[in-house]
């Protein structure tokens, strides 16, 4: 997903949410986030952060498999 740090806009719409999932979603064995604009300069709702945040923290949103029925 590549966007000019001059034009660009932030990335909220529910079109973008799709095309981000699919380009997330479909890489098999890993990922690279390739970047050139630091997150300060992205809007907080802006979907370019939200992938960059998952990067640095990617389990932050993972749950843990709880056991069932106690010990």
């Amino acid at each position: 997903m590549v966007a000019c740090p001059t034009t660009a806009r932030a990335q909220t719409a529910r079109t973008m949410e799709q095309r981000f999932n699919v380009a997330m979603s479909r890489a098999r064995d890993r990922l690279y986030l390739v970047r050139s604009v630091t997150a300060s300069r992205l809007s907080r709702t802006d979907l370019k952060l939200a992938v960059i945040e998952h990067f640095r923290n990617p389990m932050e949103t993972a749950s843990a498999a709880q056991p069932e029925g106690g010990a």
